[in-house]
C-alpha cells in the first residue's frame, strides 16, 4: 500500500502489466477503486485501511474489474462496504461477487459533494480533494506510445457525443491510472502546482 497524495493510497499487482486499485480517504466515508480483475493486495492491508477508517462503498468501472475470487466478499465482511457498478453490468459482476451490490445508471452517482461515477461508456471516477482534481478512469482512457486513447462504447448512448461532453467538462488536475505497462507514469499530471 503506497500513498501517492495525501489521502490517497494505491494498491498494485503485477509487474509488467500493473493493476492498481486506489483508497480514497475522505471524512465522509473512504471509497475504493478497484481494478483488480487479477486480484488485489488490498486484502492485505486490512488493518491499515481500518486505521485510515475502513471502506465505505467499493466500486468498480465495469465487470471486468470485479475481483475474481473472494475479495469482495472479505471487504464486505470486514467494512460492511457494498460493492457498486453500472446497471449494465450488474448481472455479470454477480456471478464474480460474494456481497451485496448496488448499481447506478447512465446518469451515474454522487457521493457527497466531492466524488462522483460518470458514465461515459465506462465508468470514470472524478474526487476533489484539497482544491486538486483526481480523475480515476480504469481503462477508459489511457496512454500509449504518447498518445491518449479514450476507449468507450458510444453506442450506449442516444446522443454519440455525451460521453466526450461529459469527460471535457470535468477539471482534471491528475489522472490515476487504473491499469498501467511497467514503462508507464505512476500518474499523469495536467495542472501546474
Amino acid at each position: 500500500m503506497d500513498e501517492i497524495f495525501p489521502s490517497i493510497h494505491r494498491f498494485t499487482v503485477g509487474k509488467t502489466g500493473r493493476s492498481h486499485t486506489y483508497l480514497l480517504v475522505r471524512e465522509q466515508g473512504n471509497l475504493l477503486i478497484c481494478h483488480a480483475n487479477r486480484g488485489s493486495s488490498v486484502v492485505d492491508f486490512l488493518d491499515e485501511v481500518e486505521v485510515l477508517g475502513g471502506i465505505v462503498y467499493q466500486f468498480v468501472p465495469e465487470y471486468a474489474d470485479a475481483a475474481k475470487g473472494k475479495m469482495h466478499g472479505l471487504l464486505y465482511q470486514h467494512f460492511g462496504c457494498e460493492l457498486r457498478c453500472p446497471s449494465r453490468d450488474q448481472a455479470k459482476v454477480a456471478k464474480k461477487r460474494e456481497c451485496p451490490i448496488s448499481a447506478f445508471g447512465d446518469e451515474g452517482v454522487k457521493i457527497g459533494h466531492d466524488f462522483q461515477a460518470i458514465d461515459i461508456g465506462h465508468t470514470v471516477f472524478h474526487w476533489t480533494n484539497a482544491g486538486k482534481h483526481f480523475l480515476i478512469p480504469g481503462h477508459a482512457i489511457h496512454q500509449d506510445d504518447g498518445d491518449w486513447d479514450v476507449h468507450m462504447h458510444m453506442h450506449a448512448f442516444s446522443d454519440p457525443q455525451l460521453p466526450m461532453r461529459r469527460l471535457s467538462e470535468l477539471p482534471v488536475d491528475y489522472l490515476l491510472p487504473g491499469r498501467a505497462k511497467a514503462r508507464d507514469e505512476d500518474f499523469f499530471t495536467f495542472t501546474q502546482g
